[in-house]
């Protein structure tokens, strides 16, 4: 027998012991070692299982990176699926019956594998339940390279479950430990041009300038921006924010149809601009402006701020704030 026929054959017995109860059962036992309470287990069919969408029909607030689904789907392969889907179920779906809350990628990489079925646990939660378990599940994986926008969907979901509130965002600030002032600048995010939030994720607009494009200029104007941003690749710093609030003060008119004049207008205006010393120093002296500042408070009140870190003198103010304002 030559090894492609061996493999295959060996991949059909791993199969069928995964299908077997036998198998259920050990998955079983394995699952109440690692969370203290057993599980029923359950071959369901992939035909009636969808992956995770919210009630306004939005995907996960977790990217499903292909490359991953392409590396599980090799794991698959070779070791079967030994972790169980975690779905619930759906009652008003006319195409569907359970909904995954935690395992889309392995359930991505099942369904490209074509396997009529995957073990789960079926558990019974409410929309803002789900969300939460979604989020929660893959957060010490994910969260630290959210893009901003990704950050500002998380977040907004919550809002949604649980409603725009001081509670819900306490709640938020406590379940991924920020401030609640924090929460609501992510938020504020997705007011922009979908041109403007892509090229936030992507660098050109920093995350720290985005406030002051949003409160400037109008709607119109912000898309013609996004759209000079995409089209020459330019990072918006603030150098070409003030040319561009110059021109909006000169009456410029922002339109689709000038980006190219626009380019032009702001270049023009920079070359007459006196100069203030290369991008990399500029963003050198702004990084170091909270910690001058940090170090003006430890002086002048050295009994209550004299022990702490930048950081923790940065998490008070913003609590200071969040408390007062």
């Amino acid at each position: 027998m030559d090894l492609t026929a061996r493999r295959n054959e060996r991949l059909e017995e791993e199969q069928q012991l995964l299908n077997s109860s036998d198998m259920l059962t050990v998955m079983e036992s394995e699952y109440e070692n690692l969370w203290g309470s057993q599980q029923k287990i359950q071959q369901i069919s992939t035909d009636v299982i969808r992956m995770y969408r919210t009630p306004k029909g939005k995907s996960q607030p977790y990217y499903v990176n292909p490359k991953k689904v392409k590396a599980l789907m090799l794991s698959l392969q070779d070791n079967g699926m030994l972790q169980p889907l975690v779905v619930r179920e759906l009652h008003d779906d006319e195409e569907y019956e359970y909904e995954v809350i935690v395992g889309n990628t392995r359930f991505a990489a099942a369904s490209n594998l074509d396997w009529n079925s995957v073990p789960c646990i079926v558990q019974d939660m409410t929309d803002a339940q789900a969300y939460d378990k979604v989020c929660q599940s893959n957060i010490h994986r994910h969260y630290d390279t959210l893009a901003p926008s990704e950050l500002a969907n998380l977040y907004q979901g919550y809002l949604e479950h649980r409603g725009d509130s001081d509670e819900t965002t306490k709640f938020i600030a406590d379940r991924f430990n920020t401030s609640t002032r924090s929460i609501y600048r992510y938020v504020g995010l997705l007011k922009l041009p979908q041109t403007l939030i892509q090229a936030v994720d992507e660098g050109m607009l920093p995350f720290g300038k985005y406030e002051r494009v949003y409160g400037v200029f109008t709607k119109e104007q912000q898309e013609v921006i996004g759209e000079w941003l995409q089209y020459y690749h330019k990072k918006l710093t603030r150098q070409r924010i003030n040319a561009l609030e110059e021109m909006k003060a000169a009456d410029f008119i922002f339109s689709m149809d000038n980006i190219n004049e626009l380019e032009d207008e702001i270049n023009r205006r920079l070359s007459e601009t006196p100069e203030e010393g290369s991008e990399e120093e500029i963003a050198e002296s702004e990084a170091q402006r909270p910690s001058r500042l940090y170090a003006t408070l430890r002086s002048i009140h050295s009994d209550v701020f004299g022990g702490l870190t930048d950081s923790e003198l940065e998490e008070y103010i913003i609590r200071l704030v969040d408390a007062n304002i």
